[in-house]
Formats: structure tokens, C-alpha cells, sequence
């Protein structure tokens, strides 16, 4: 991301992931990454946001970015959830004209699922609920940027002339299924990372399983908050509603 009229000196602010319906792509991501005020124009931020085609090469102008046409956000009737809206940021992606672009973001993007129900029917099934009640429910498999325990990192030109360098090293994570602090949500206990797990915020959370084509991932929600062993996310019902 970069702040106004500080261009050249961009910074890491957690994680997102691109995922797709049919043709159409979306960016999504934790609405915290960006901002806490509810009030605040998050079309405005989105703007900053500088999402590369490509996670190797340069980025020389504009038009090496992924563009963005709006922004969802959510709002919730629940006084059990704090704030106004939910943590979750969804951005239309603009279709690029060239193929290549084009071609290249969708095999990046995750499938959604139709309406992620599956989910929540999932969790309520008698095997998943005894193995929940034993504090180790079916294990669940992050991917984020975490700030610590990777070489993530931004190496500002320290010369006139040098170039800004970003070098991103993602971290795959496992957890298992609890009841999460919230109805938006679940959560995983017994967290495999070691260190702390700022800059999850916004990660992709997948379920394995296997089916006749063989081993298989589907999407179950995006990364909310961390700590102590625990995380919780959003589950993709709620994803799959701000979509619709």
C-alpha cells in the first residue's frame, strides 16, 4: 500500500487473495488492512492499493496493477459483533484488455463456492462436533504474509538511481475448526506458527478433502484476527453474501 505523497515508500499491510465466479474476479482481504474507521471512503484506500499481475518481475506504471472498479463492504444487524460493519473488504476486479492479464489472474484465483453453506452444515455434522468437543476439530490450512518468520521485506533505494525491491515469502499454516467468538465466524486453535500472526489478516483459509479427481481444497473464509495459538475467520457464507 502507499500513503498519499508518500508514493515511493510503500509498506506491507497484511494479506489478500484474488478468487473468481465464472469470469468475474475479486480481490479480498480484511477491511482492518486498510483502515479501522467505519466512516472513512474505502474506495479512496483501495485505490492505494498496488496489487501486481505478476508476483515476479517490475512494476514500471499503472497499468502493471490489477485496477479495481468498487468496494463491498458489509453491514450487520448483530449486537453481538462490534463496530458497524464487518472485517471484510471485497473489491471488484476491472477485467483487463490484455489476455495475457487476464489469463494470468484467473489462474491465480481461488473458486468461490455457489453460497458457502456448506460450511456451517459441515461444521453441525455429529463426527465434526465430537472432534470439536475434544479440542481437535478437522484441521483447516492458512496462507499469508506474516510480518515475522519469513524474509518478507522492503528494501528502499538507499542511493539515487537503485530501484525499490519487495521481496514477499508467503507461510502456509494449519489450525483446527472451533466455535468461533462471533456469529460471522469460526476459528482454529492450536495455530503450527510459531511466531506472532500479525499480517495473516486477510489470508485465504482452505479446507482439504478428497474426492474421485483426488486431493482437493476448498475455500472456508478469510483470516480475521490472531493471537495466542488462535484465529479466527470469516466464514465464506458471509464472503459468498457481500458478493451476491
Amino acid at each position: 500500500m502507499t500513503e498519499a505523497d508518500l508514493e515511493e515508500y510503500p509498506g506491507m499491510a497484511g494479506t489478500g487473495f484474488i478468487a473468481r465466479r465464472g469470469d468475474k474476479l475479486f480481490y479480498i482481504t480484511a477491511r482492518h488492512c486498510l483502515t479501522k474507521d467505519h466512516k472513512i471512503d474505502i474506495g479512496a484506500l483501495a485505490g492505494r492499493l498496488h496489487i501486481p499481475f505478476s508476483l515476479q518481475g517490475e512494476t514500471v506504471k499503472s497499468s502493471d496493477y490489477v485496477q479495481f472498479e468498487h468496494a463491498i463492504s458489509l453491514k450487520h444487524q448483530s449486537e453481538d459483533l462490534p463496530g458497524e460493519l464487518i472485517d471484510l473488504l471485497v473489491l471488484n476486479i476491472a477485467i483487463p484488455s490484455n489476455q495475457k492479464q487476464r489469463k494470468h489472474l484467473l489462474n491465480r484465483a481461488v473458486k468461490l463456492p455457489p453460497s458457502g453453506q456448506w460450511l456451517d452444515g459441515f461444521f453441525h455434522l455429529p463426527v465434526v462436533q465430537n472432534g470439536i468437543n475434544e479440542a481437535k476439530g478437522p484441521k483447516f490450512t492458512a496462507i499469508g504474509y506474516p510480518k515475522e518468520g519469513t524474509s518478507s521485506e522492503i528494501f528502499y533505494p538507499e542511493q539515487e538511481g537503485e530501484k525499490l525491491n519487495i521481496h514477499t515469502q508467503p507461510a502456509k499454516i494449519h489450525g483446527y475448526l472451533a466455535q468461533g467468538a462471533y456469529p460471522d465466524r469460526y476459528q482454529l486453535t492450536g495455530m503450527t506458527w510459531q511466531h506472532d500472526l500479525n499480517g495473516f489478516s486477510g489470508s485465504p483459509v482452505f479446507v482439504a478433502y478428497k474426492n474421485e479427481n483426488g486431493h482437493q481444497y476448498g475455500l472456508a473464509g478469510m483470516m480475521a484476527t490472531g493471537g495466542n495459538g488462535m484465529a479466527q475467520f470469516i466464514k465464506i457464507s458471509v464472503i459468498t453474501s457481500a458478493i451476491q
